[in-house]
C-alpha cells in the first residue's frame, strides 16, 4: 500500500475531505473579492493538479486579471457580489428615507389643514334680487315646472359674465328651488352660497310612478371590467350566476339591498353576463322611479314648508301626492338618517332606497362636502359618470369658492377620487374578489382575525402579496394573476406599505352574525371549499396518520436477475406542511443509501420508484412498512 503515501494521492484525498461552502455571506459583512478568493483557492490546491490543469488555471487567472481592470462609468465588469449587495442596501436606505420624508410632509399638511379657517373667497358678492319666490302648496300636485329647475342647470357666476361648468348629465330627478338659488344669477352676479341644509323628497302623483329604463350602453372598458367581476363570481364557469352568486355581484356593485330585492322577486332565476350588462346600462336593477324628485330648498322656505305640513288637512292635497322633508346635515353626523317629516304616501311608494341614497350624496357633493365614505363616493361616481373628471372638479371648486368652507387643497380630501376616476368600474373586479372572500370566510365560519392568523405564515403581523395569493387559493379563489393580486393589495392597503395589517384585513372582510346566518345551503356545493383532506375511509392514510401500504407482490427468484422487495430504513425529508396553511401535519420523504456498501460482494441496485407521504413529521422508517425494490445480478455476485 505504498501508493497511499504518495503526495498526489494524499492531496487528492484531502480535496475529497474538504467541505463545500454553500453559505451566503451576510449583507454588509466584509467579504473576500471573487478574484482574490479564486487565486487563493488555486494556490492552495495546485499541488494536486496535473501540469495541464495548472496551465488551464493560470490561463483563467490571466483572463480574470484583464476583467478586473478599473471599471468605466457604467460599472461593467464588476464581478464582486458585495458591490451589488451594497447597492441594494443603499437603495433600501434611500426608500426608507423617502418614506420618512413623505410621512413628515403629510403630517405638516395635516397640521396646516387644521389651521385653515372656514371662509369663502373675497369676491364682490351681490345681494340684489334676493327676495323669496312664493309658490302655492297645490303646485306640489302638478309638477316641478315654474318654481324648481334641474340641478344640471345649476352653476355659479365667476365674474365678468362667466359661469362655472354645469353637471350636464346629473340625474334629472334632482332639482333646485329658486328660493335657494335663482338660475339667472349665474350670468348676472356673484352670490355667496348658503349651505344646503334641507331637501324635499316629493312625488306629485304616486299613481303615475314608473320604473325608468335608460337608453344607454356601457363602454368597452366598462364591459371588460364588469366581465372580470362576473368571471370572479361565476365559480362553476357556467356562464350564468344564480342564488348567492347574484348576491355577491350586487355586493360588488354596492347594491346589496337591490340584490336581495331581485332575489326575492326572481326566486331561482339565473342571469347571464349579457343580461347583467343590459340591466346595469338600462338602470333596471336600480329601480329608479320617474315622477319622484329631490329638491334642494332654501332654509326659510323649508321652515315654512314644515309648518304647513303640520297644518295640512286631509283634503289639502290629493291622496296620491306625497312629500318628505329631509335634513342633509344628518348625513354628516352619526345619525345617518335624513328623514324629519313626512306627508302622504311618499315613503311607502318607494321601490328601492337606492334612488334616495344617490340623490342625497350628489346633493352633498353640490354642497361641497369633502368627507365621503367609500360607498358614498361610488354612488356619486355612478350618478355623474357621464360628466368628465375636469367638469366635476371645476364645478366643485367654483361652487366651494362661494361657500364658507376651509379652502384646503382637494388633493388631500376623499372627494379627490371623484376628480381622478371616470367611473366606479375600475375597482369592480377587486370588490367582487372581496365579496367572494367574505362569503368564503362566512361559509367556513372563520372570523377575519382567525383567517389572518392562518394566512400570516411567517407570523410577522402582516400579509405580503405572496401570502395573500396563497391565502386566496386556500379559500378556493385561485387563478388570479400577479397583477390582480397587486390590485387587491393596493385597494386594501390604507397606509401604502405594500402589506396588509390585521386592522386593514378586518376593515375589508369584517363579518357579523347575519353574514354567517345568511349563507345559503348551496354554499356547500358551489361555494369555495376548504382544502381537500384525505378521507380515512377511502385513502391509504389511517386515522392515526400512519400510512398503510398494500401487500407486497410475489417476486420471481429464477434467472440471472433477482427482484425482491426489502423493508427500507433510510430516508431524508424533502417537504413538510410546516409554514403552510394546512390544518394537518404531513411530510414527504425520499429513500437514501440505495447503493450497496463498499465491502459487499453482491452486485445489486435498489431502485427508488417514488417518494413516501407520511402523516405527521416522523420518518417512515419508524413504521417498518416502507418497501423498496432491489435487483441483484447473481452471475456477477
Amino acid at each position: 500500500r505504498e501508493w497511499l503515501g504518495k503526495e498526489e494521492i494524499v492531496n487528492a484525498l484531502g480535496e475529497l475531505r474538504g467541505r463545500i461552502d454553500f453559505s451566503v455571506p451576510r449583507l454588509g459583512a466584509p467579504e473576500e473579492a471573487f478574484g482574490e478568493k479564486l487565486r487563493r483557492e488555486f494556490s492552495e490546491h495546485q499541488a494536486g493538479l496535473s501540469q495541464e490543469a495548472r496551465q488551464a488555471g493560470q490561463t483563467i487567472l490571466a483572463v480574470l486579471d484583464g476583467m478586473e481592470a478599473p471599471p468605466d462609468d457604467s460599472g461593467d465588469g464588476d464581478l464582486e457580489l458585495s458591490g451589488e449587495q451594497v447597492q441594494e442596501q443603499e437603495q433600501e436606505q434611500e426608500q426608507e428615507q423617502e418614506k420618512e420624508k413623505d410621512k413628515e410632509q403629510e403630517e405638516e399638511v395635516e397640521k396646516e389643514a387644521e389651521s385653515v379657517p372656514e371662509t369663502f373667497e373675497p369676491l364682490n358678492y351681490s345681494r340684489d334680487d334676493s327676495g323669496p319666490v312664493p309658490w302655492p302648496l297645490k303646485a306640489l300636485s302638478t309638477g316641478p315646472e315654474g318654481y324648481f329647475y334641474p340641478i344640471a342647470e345649476f352653476s355659479v357666476n365667476k365674474g365678468l359674465g362667466r359661469s362655472s361648468p354645469v353637471l350636464a348629465h346629473a340625474p334629472s330627478y334632482l332639482l333646485v328651488s329658486k328660493n335657494y338659488y335663482k338660475k339667472e344669477w349665474r350670468m348676472s352676479s356673484v352670490r355667496r352660497l348658503r349651505n344646503i341644509m334641507l331637501i324635499m323628497e316629493w312625488t306629485p302623483d304616486t299613481s303615475q310612478l314608473e320604473i325608468v329604463k335608460a337608453e344607454s350602453t356601457l363602454t368597452d372598458d366598462q364591459q371588460q371590467r364588469l366581465k372580470q367581476a362576473f368571471d370572479m363570481i361565476d365559480v362553476d364557469k357556467s356562464g350564468r350566476i344564480s342564488g348567492h352568486e347574484i348576491q355577491l355581484l350586487f355586493q360588488a356593485l354596492d347594491m346589496e339591498e337591490e340584490g336581495e330585492t331581485f332575489l326575492e322577486q326572481a326566486g331561482s332565476a339565473s342571469l347571464s353576463f349579457e343580461e347583467i350588462s343590459e340591466g346595469i346600462a338600462s338602470q333596471k336593477f336600480f329601480q329608479f322611479q320617474k315622477g319622484r324628485y329631490f329638491v334642494a330648498l332654501g332654509l326659510e322656505e323649508a321652515e315654512h314648508l314644515r309648518g304647513a305640513m303640520h297644518l295640512l288637512g286631509s283634503d289639502a292635497l290629493p291622496s296620491t301626492c306625497g312629500l318628505a322633508l329631509r335634513a342633509l346635515g344628518n348625513l354628516e353626523s352619526e345619525l345617518m338618517d335624513s328623514l324629519i317629516d313626512v306627508h302622504g304616501p311618499v315613503i311607502e311608494s318607494t321601490k328601492s332606497p337606492y334612488q334616495r341614497m344617490i340623490a342625497e350624496q350628489v346633493l352633498r357633493f353640490v354642497n361641497c362636502s369633502s368627507g365621503f365614505t367609500s360607498r358614498a363616493l361610488i354612488l356619486v361616481l355612478r350618478a355623474l359618470q357621464q360628466d368628465s373628471e375636469d367638469d366635476r372638479r371645476h364645478f366643485w371648486l367654483d361652487v366651494r369658492s362661494c361657500r364658507r368652507r376651509p379652502q384646503i387643497p382637494f388633493q388631500q380630501q376623499p372627494v379627490n377620487l371623484l376628480f381622478s376616476k371616470p367611473d366606479d368600474y375600475k375597482d369592480l373586479a377587486v370588490r367582487a374578489t372581496i365579496s367572494r372572500v367574505r362569503f368564503a370566510l362566512a361559509a367556513r365560519r372563520l372570523w377575519p382575525t382567525e383567517a389572518f392568523e392562518r394566512l400570516d405564515t411567517n407570523n410577522n403581523g402582516s400579509l405580503h402579496a405572496g401570502e395573500l395569493m396563497e391565502g386566496l387559493r386556500w379559500l378556493g379563489i385561485g387563478g388570479l394573476t400577479v397583477q390582480q393580486i397587486d390590485e387587491v393589495l393596493d385597494f386594501l392597503d390604507a397606509d401604502e406599505d405594500r402589506t396588509l395589517t390585521l386592522d386593514e384585513f378586518k376593515a375589508a372582510f369584517s363579518l357579523d352574525e347575519l353574514d354567517i346566518e345568511n349563507i345559503p345551503a348551496e354554499a356547500n356545493s358551489t361555494g369555495p371549499a376548504a382544502p381537500a383532506m384525505p378521507d380515512a375511509s377511502t385513502s391509504d392514510v389511517s386515522t392515526a396518520g400512519v400510512i398503510t401500504y398494500p401487500p407486497a407482490p410475489k417476486m420471481s427468484t429464477k434467472g440471472r436477475f433477482k427482484l425482491k422487495l426489502h423493508v427500507h430504513g433510510s430516508f431524508v425529508r424533502i417537504w413538510t406542511t410546516e409554514g403552510t396553511l394546512s390544518e394537518k401535519p404531513m411530510s414527504v420523504w425520499r429513500p437514501m443509501n440505495l447503493q450497496e456498501g463498499l465491502l459487499s460482494t453482491k452486485v445489486a441496485q435498489k431502485l427508488c420508484l417514488g417518494y413516501y407521504a407520511q402523516g405527521g413529521f416522523n420518518s417512515p422508517a419508524n413504521d417498518g412498512q416502507c418497501l423498496i425494490l432491489e435487483i441483484t445480478d447473481d452471475t456477477e455476485s
